[in-house]
């Protein structure tokens, strides 16, 4: 048996027969399946079947979008590059097959490395294009976008340099030896645009399932505000609850898929994981295609009835935290846990709770020692206080947090995450932004 150091009598200047030349070829044949490994599987699974091109109106969003189509083109002109350098490289395969001079030996190796630089390039080309589909998606932050920004540069980086590697490269065995880096860096790699991929659609089902929420918290508010002025709003209340109903079901499949998509680790499993995924999400979509086909005809019944709602300027708030939150505007907040509970509401807000509200002097209504709540209507203010809150805000208006906080924002064209302790910050429901202090 040869020892490893032996193999790179494969590669030497002097042709013998026999026993030798036998080994020389059996050497040979591994060094090319090698190199044949990572130029095939980065290609296959580089190719878009995986990547969701999303839907981009007018906005800061479009100037993005062209930058992932070139990108894609890019891509794609890589991975042609990268076919036609395989084509050659097998060619010279043959030719050193068919008679394996050192001439056949030297134009093989310069075949493998021009092969080995083109699957390179496709692997830098795929991360870059992935990078900007970050960029376009909606539903994650600025911070989240960063963090994976910093990790695709990098990896970006690395299979840069390699190129240097490869150029250098003198004989099969460091081609071989590069080869086998670059693929090993590169199934990590696989896993990872899975995750982060799984990660980006997360993020947009997200943001859909809370433009739901905006908009259904304007109308719920604006359908409570017609029943408190004498309207018959049973038909408006029971579509209503459909949607609701049809959104729960929504977030449930949803949160099925984000799951399966954190279950994501090894290669093995990484393309099952994720197809499971994206089937739930897939599924989830039917229903939150009904929920916003059901928001929409509640508005065309309260035109029918000769009234308006308005949703421009729609938004949402998760918050979890502890400390105090004040609330202004029209739509709908739902605190879901507390302790130590306290709620102050203005006299026209409609509130659902677990405890009986107190009339305060002022017109407001306080409800203390309470372990859920829903508040919705036009116009009202609230203020709220306590600890291990968890609450949703959806419609318009601001909310001010003052306290220890995370929270993520929805809005209409921008989206934030982050954390508050202590100072104060206010939100802007519409728009999405947070900002220190009292707007």
């Amino acid at each position: 048996m040869k020892r490893a150091s032996d193999r790179g009598c494969a590669w030497s200047s002097t042709r013998t027969k026999g026993k030798v030349g036998k080994m020389k070829t059996k050497i040979g044949v591994l060094v090319v399946s090698a190199l044949m490994l990572v130029a095939i599987v980065p290609a296959v699974s580089a190719m878009p079947n995986e990547v969701i091109v999303p839907q981009v109106t007018a906005g800061p969003y479009e100037e993005a979008y062209g930058k992932y189509i070139d990108n894609l083109q890019a891509f794609q002109a890589a991975h042609n590059n990268w076919l036609g350098a395989r084509a050659t490289f097998l060619d010279a395969r043959l030719q050193w097959r068919q008679n394996r001079t050192q001439a056949n030996l030297a134009n093989l190796v310069e075949k493998s490395k021009t092969s080995l630089l083109k699957a390179d390039e496709m692997m830098i080309k795929r991360l870059q294009l992935l990078r900007v589909r970050v960029e376009i998606s909606r539903g994650l932050s600025d911070e989240e976008k960063d963090a994976i920004y910093a990790e695709i540069d990098d990896n970006i980086s690395w299979l840069q340099a390699k190129q240097a590697e490869i150029q250098a490269a003198q004989n099969g065995q460091e081609v071989r030896s590069i080869a086998d880096t670059i693929w090993n860096h590169w199934r990590e790699v696989r896993v990872r645009i899975k995750q982060i991929t799984g990660q980006i659609l997360i993020a947009r089902v997200d943001a859909l399932v809370q433009k739901a929420e905006a908009f259904k918290g304007r109308i719920e508010a604006r359908i409570q505000e017609l029943k408190d002025n004498g309207v018959d709003t049973s038909t408006l209340e029971a579509m209503l609850a459909e949607c609701e109903s049809n959104l729960t079901l929504a977030k449930q499949k949803y949160d099925a898929a984000e799951n399966i998509f954190s279950q994501i680790s090894s290669e093995a499993d990484a393309d099952v994981l994720f197809a499971e995924g994206v089937s739930l999400i897939r599924q989830g979509n039917v229903y939150i295609r009904e929920v916003f086909r059901g928001l929409r005809d509640i508005i065309s019944e309260i035109r029918s009835m000769g009234r308006t709602v308005t949703l421009s300027g729609s938004g949402s708030l998760v918050a979890h935290g502890s400390g105090s939150a004040y609330i202004s505007g029209t739509g709908l907040v739902d605190i879901i846990t507390i302790q130590n509970g306290v709620l102050i509401v203005s006299s026209n807000a409609n509130v659902d709770s677990d405890v009986a509200g107190e009339n305060l002097e002022n017109g407001d209504v306080r409800y203390q020692g309470f372990s859920r709540a829903k508040v919705t209507g036009t116009d009202i203010t609230m203020s709220l206080s306590g600890n291990n809150v968890t609450m949703y805000a959806s419609g318009t208006g601001t909310a001010v947090l003052t306290g220890t906080w995370t929270y993520r924002t929805y809005g209409e064209d921008k989206y934030m995450s982050g954390a508050s302790t202590e100072a104060e910050v206010t939100v802007n429901l519409a728009t999405g932004d947070v900002s220190a202090g009292v707007a």
